[in-house]
């Protein structure tokens, strides 16, 4: 999975798949962040509280386990907490603009 932040979205494209997808800021509620270490690095998964999440179009996993998330993730995130702050800025900004 390869993600992308911009200032209004997030992207999403699955390694499998050449098709992308995307979540604008204004369909997110919050972001929830887990840390955990792997191989000495610590990394962590952003959860996205989307406003609705029946109309999202596709699914995460769960690539630390298995199985398919109930809401959308970013996985094995770096600098997790940066990336979250960004996305939270963004949600605000979204919000501002409503």
């Amino acid at each position: 999975m390869q993600y992308a932040i911009t200032q209004k979205r997030i992207f999403f494209q699955f390694k499998s798949q050449k098709e992308i997808h995307t979540i604008p800021f204004d369909d997110i509620n919050n972001v929830i962040v887990n840390h955990y270490k792997l191989e000495k690095k610590n990394i962590g998964v952003i959860f996205l509280a989307v406003k609705k999440p029946e109309l999202i179009s596709f699914e995460t996993r769960n690539l630390k386990g298995s199985g398919k998330r109930h809401q959308p993730t970013l996985e094995f995130i770096e600098k997790v907490e940066e990336v979250a702050e960004l996305i939270r800025q963004g949600i605000q900004n979204a919000n501002r603009l409503l």
